[in-house]
């Protein structure tokens, strides 16, 4: 039976990005590349100090840039995927491709 991660409140499931290469091609050392990260699964948010529960900005399928360490390593069963699992707060950046780069140029 296959199990699902739903984060609770403000915290987020992510998998660890592949590296990429480079433009010639080659593999970056890991301890070198940036901690790029795909976002799995999100809670439903973060209860403010109003009482109401505030949604989260990233969402299923975003990439991400974290901190190294941010993130808590876990498996949901023998021979599951590894995820990490952090709160929204720790990831510091959301990844978006520029609408306005051409190909090319």
């Amino acid at each position: 039976m296959k199990r699902i991660v739903k984060p609770m409140y403000d915290y987020v499931a992510v998998r660890r990005a592949e590296p990429e290469p480079n433009a010639c091609g080659l593999y970056v050392p890991e301890g070198a590349q940036p901690n790029e990260a795909i976002v799995v699964a999100v809670g439903d948010g973060r209860v403010g100090p109003d009482g109401y529960l505030w949604p989260l900005l990233v969402k299923p399928g975003d990439r991400v840039l974290l901190n190294r360490w941010a993130a808590d390593e876990v498996g949901v069963g023998p021979g599951s995927e590894r995820l990490g699992i952090l709160r929204e707060a720790e990831i510091l950046a959301i990844l978006r491709e520029d609408p306005g780069e051409k190909e090319g140029r």
